[in-house]
């Protein structure tokens, strides 16, 4: 999705927190195009800078709106300047806003973005709206502290205009809709200031100090409370207590608190140290004993909105002592640091002074206990996913708003049943549902299944064909063109009444793509969704060299059934690089990754344990589809190698496959029965983390072969969603996106090894805790919410004409790591 942000200055050291959220929406596959009204000290390249604008330049913009839009031009200047202000002269700045929205305009036309954000609520999102009015597209605003309560300006226009407004604590929320009773509570989200928790990395231990090491950073103005902070530490050392207080910031109130601290003098115990560097704050962090930030609410209004030094303060395990102004509490909560009313020396030396005799251990604790706190619910990856979520759900609503209101129809075409047979299916169609989309799926029938029926609101329609589950590639190749006939004549028939924008059509096998031929004749454009390529599966399924002739045609008809699709998507990096190999353009090629679905498989979800489970000891899981390529039968006979080492061993095979009864005879000879246990039934997806939470560790068994190497599995995904530390097979496609912190990897067929691993993780609780931490780190950054953000945005540009604008445009991913050779 392409976005584009508009803010006042950038970058500049306070920005840093929106550097941050742009670099995670790019690391997601988002295009950010970011304007700045005014230039900074230092420039970045990558940046649009409104001002100074060229004369010509800006009257040539203001006269092509006016000549190619003049309604909305003129409609949208009425606007503005009829709204109440306060001033003739922000009446005038209001007209001067609206000049540097135009040009904005002009500039970004080019890119054509799916979405403008403005950060803060002030000339940013005036500029930001003209934006989106002249560009017909929606605009979002980031509204923080200052820009709110100093000076406000058509604040109820410019929210009641955005699709949504985000805010940084429940406080502002409420603040804001006090302003205007039509707004309602699901214009204004709110999201807290985010934290990188993973980059702040606390120290073991504080090293020892014969004084309490104090630090305060934020700039040197009224409402961070400075002067409340230095007077409260005349206090401490009239009390006796030792400490050495450093205060990092620049502003107008140095020479003042300077002047201050002489006269109190407190010279050598208060030093105002400048701006630092953010390494440089790290490294303070991690030395001090305590962090206090004196907020209050200056004369003027201006107050802070959740500042961002403490979320990292406490990131870092330090304790922190702050005010209870504005939506602070929402942070520091009970246990987590210390709150006193603002604006009291009095109330804020008694609490240092209770934290400087509480001693080391008991400052640690409630270090540890606010990182958790801003761990789960202040964590950017967190955060920006939400954000995502939020830009998604605003430009499907533009995209339905700008095809008149009337409801696309969309339709896919699987091998598989619906639902449960294929759970990436289930999750595109539901994706395009919450778009506004009426969505047909054709598929397969099996006995006592209706021919159509409507399942969560997706129409589906089945078609009678005999599966053989022990098929050879005969018979198997008769299946398939069996229902392709069908799904011709369906597809066909369907697209004369539902006159669909985008007919997708899902592999196995490649050649489907052309059932969608008629649609095609009649305007529709034809996705092939590759989910598994089928050279390299037929290859390994039947045991057949890639050379070889069957093989070779089996990869003609995906090349041919490639060329004919207007579009092609894949599940991983790995396997879309293959394709282009083959002759796909790069422009042509998407991926779009089969990730845990985190409305399923999240942190809440953690939080369920079975207590109906008999079994006790230390337990081992595999669910999934049981084919001798996926290595299960290592698991068992790892098992068999500890039953003797590892008191309660049980292993848990969920799922079905033609490798079962060969895995329960392995279980029987073995004498395992009493440790490995088998269960078949089709489980919902949603009742899934119920099975997995069973676990103390899941194994990802898979062989190498020319296929499995490019399987990113889905199920590794859902357990590290879950907290579930995992031992995988080191294939190429789980090592290009997990490392060793992230999950214990054994090399593939070795049984040995894997015991070896299965061991390790029984014996070192540690480990364990370390792999669920930082595993989880993959779904921070691929959530389904956003990566079927990225596939609507896709389907929307494929209905409009259009395709992927850049080789990685629609991407709902970030690129792998490299992997090893």
């Amino acid at each position: 999705m392409r976005i584009a942000y508009v803010i006042g200055t950038f970058p500049r050291l306070s920005t840093t927190f929106i550097s941050q959220e742009i670099a995670v929406l790019r690391n997601m596959g988002h295009e950010i195009d970011v304007i700045s009204i005014r230039r900074p000290a230092e420039e970045d390249g990558t940046v649009i800078y409104l001002l100074p604008a060229p004369a010509l330049a800006l009257l040539v913009a203001h006269v092509l709106f006016v000549v190619s839009t003049p309604v909305r031009y003129f409609g949208l200047l009425a606007f503005l300047l009829s709204r109440p202000h306060p001033t003739l002269s922000a009446r005038l700045m209001t007209l001067l806003h609206f000049g540097e929205g135009v040009y904005a305009a002009s500039l970004l036309k080019k890119f054509s973005p799916a979405h403008v954000h403005a950060h803060f609520l002030d000339r940013a999102s005036v500029v930001a709206m003209c934006v989106g009015r002249l560009l017909e597209i929606p605009y979002s605003i980031t509204a923080h502290a200052q820009d709110i309560f100093v000076r406000p300006l058509l604040v109820t226009q410019k929210v009641q205009g955005s699709s949504f407004t985000v805010t940084v604590s429940q406080f502002n929320r409420r603040y804001l809709l006090e302003q205007d009773p039509t707004i309602t509570e699901d214009k204004i989200p709110v999201l807290h200031p985010w934290v990188d928790v993973p980059r702040f990395c606390p120290p073991p231990a504080v090293s020892e100090s014969p004084k309490l090491r104090i630090l305060s950073v934020g700039r040197l103005v009224e409402k961070k409370g400075h002067a409340y902070l230095i007077a409260a530490c005349r206090l401490l050392r009239e009390r006796g207590v030792r400490f050495q207080c450093h205060i990092v910031g620049d502003g107008p109130l140095y020479l003042t608190l300077q002047e201050q601290i002489r006269v109190a003098g407190l010279e050598g115990d208060v030093a105002l140290v400048g701006g630092q560097t953010h390494a440089e704050v790290l490294e303070r962090l991690s030395e001090c004993d305590l962090f206090v930030l004196a907020c209050i609410v200056a004369p003027d209004g201006d107050r802070d909105g959740m500042p961002v030094a403490l979320a990292e303060a406490m990131a870092m395990e330090v304790p922190v002592v702050t005010t209870d102004v504005v939506g602070i509490s929402e942070m520091v909560q009970p246990g987590t640091g210390l709150l006193v009313a603002q604006k009291d020396s009095i109330a804020l030396a008694d609490a240092m002074e209770r934290l400087a005799w509480a001693g080391p251990e008991a400052r640690k604790a409630m270090g540890k206990r606010g990182r958790a706190v801003i761990g789960r619910e202040f964590d950017l990856h967190t955060g920006v996913r939400l954000l995502a979520a939020c830009f998604a759900r605003a430009a499907h609503k533009g995209a339905v708003m700008h095809n008149g209101g009337k409801t696309k129809s969309h339709c896919m075409v699987v091998h598989a049943h619906y639902p449960l047979g294929e759970s990436r299916v289930e999750r595109q169609a539901q994706a395009l549902i919450r778009a506004g989309y009426h969505v047909d799926v054709i598929c397969l029938r099996q006995k006592g299944e209706a021919k159509h029926e409507p399942v969560d609101g997706v129409e589906v329609h089945r078609l009678r064909v005999a599966r053989n589950k022990h098929r050879g590639p005969i018979l198997q190749m008769f299946e398939y063109l069996r229902f392709f006939a069908l799904a011709s004549l369906i597809a066909g028939y369907l697209h004369l009444r539902r006159r669909y924008g985008v007919v997708q059509i899902h592999n196995l096998p490649d050649f489907l793509v052309f059932s969608g031929l008629w649609a095609r004749l009649l305007g529709a454009r034809l996705i092939l969704d590759i989910h598994d390529v089928m050279p390299e599966f037929y290859a390994a399924s039947f045991g057949r060299d890639l050379e070889s002739w069957p093989v070779r045609l089996v990869a003609l008809q995906e090349r041919l059934s490639c060329r004919f699709a207007d579009h092609v998507i894949t599940v991983t990096e790995l396997w879309r690089k293959t394709l282009i190999e083959r002759g796909v353009r790069p422009e042509k090629c998407t991926v779009v990754m089969n990730v845990a679905d985190d409305r399923i498989f999240n942190k809440a979800a953690r939080n369920f344990r079975p207590k109906d489970v008999e079994w006790g000891g230390f337990k081992v899981l595999y669910h999934g589809s049981l084919t001798p390529r996926y290595g299960v039968d290592l698991i068992i006979r790892a098992i068999d190698t500890l039953r003797d080492r590892i008191p309660g061993l049980q292993l848990m095979i969920h799922g079905n496959g033609d490798a079962l009864p060969g895995l329960k005879t392995l279980t029987k000879r073995l004498g395992l029965s009493d440790r490995v246990h088998f269960s078949t039934e089709l489980v919902p997806i949603q009742d899934l983390p119920r099975l997995i939470m069973w676990a103390d560790v899941a194994v990802v068994p898979y062989l190498r072969d020319v296929f499995t190497d490019g399987i990113l599995p889905t199920k590794l995904m859902e357990y590290a969603a879950l907290g579930v530390p995992v031992i995988a097979a080191r294939t190429p496609a789980i090592e290009a996106y997990f490392d060793e912190h992230m999950v214990e990897f054994f090399n593939p067929g070795d049984r040995r090894e894997l015991a070896e691993r299965i061991l390790k993780l029984y014996g070192d609780l540690s480990r364990r805790d370390e792999l669920s931490e930082n595993a989880d780190r993959f779904n921070q950054r691929h959530s389904w919410e956003t990566v079927a953000g990225g596939y609507v945005a896709l389907i929307e540009r494929l209905n409009h004409g259009g395709t992927a604008p850049q080789e990685e445009g629609a991407s709902a991913h970030r690129e792998p790591r490299t992997t090893r050779a």
